[in-house]
């Protein structure tokens, strides 16, 4: 378990190495002796428990070979002068799944404004893992006038992004170790 969570957190921090990419983080479970329908069951059961309804988040179900979910972390901003990038955060989990491990593939991540004025312009669409620099802002469009806003919505939505990974990773992690102990236990009845 505790190497689990070592190999998520080294493999979050080395995801903001490289330049000028989307927020997407990236990881191989192996889980040595499991089927692909093992291993397939626990992910559905572990879909059951993190999200209010598996059927609105499954957006692809191919049994015992990969599962794709569309969720969103709602964004509320309570100060005034930030308040109209209030909406959401919206962000795809997909699981590739073999015989012995999985891949799972967190991100991208997007923000959504939904005020009802001023929505398109406070939306900073895809969220990037590094800084953002001059020149990203030219590659993506962003207007010389409009960087500061950017930048302030970036630096508010970035955290809640990178906490909804830390937050899957370890509950991923906890769901393959309550596995193994349910296995170790007796339950004959």
């Amino acid at each position: 378990m505790k190497r689990l969570i070592v190999l998520f957190v080294l493999a979050l921090m080395m995801s903001n190495i490289q330049a000028q990419e989307a927020l997407v983080f990236e990881t191989v479970i192996n889980k040595e002796g499991q089927t692909t329908e093992d291993l397939y069951n626990l992910i559905k059961r572990w879909i059951a428990h993190n999200y209010n309804s598996a059927k609105d988040v499954i957006q692809l179900d191919n049994p015992n070979k990969e599962l794709t979910l569309k969720a969103k972390i709602n964004y509320e901003e309570k100060n005034m002068t930030w308040a109209a990038a209030s909406g959401y955060i919206d962000y795809t989990v997909d699981f590739l799944i073999k015989d012995n491990k999985f891949k799972v593939i967190i991100g991208p991540f997007s923000h959504t404004s939904t005020h009802i004025k001023w929505g398109k312009e406070w939306s900073n669409g895809i969220l990037y893992k590094d800084e953002l620099t001059d020149e990203l802002f030219e590659k993506i469009g962003v207007k010389k006038v409009a960087r500061k806003q950017y930048k302030e919505v970036d630096k508010r939505v970035q955290p809640l992004a990178k906490k909804e990974i830390e937050q899957i990773t370890l509950s991923l992690a906890n769901e393959i170790d309550n596995l193994e102990k349910s296995k170790k236990d007796d339950w004959d009845f």
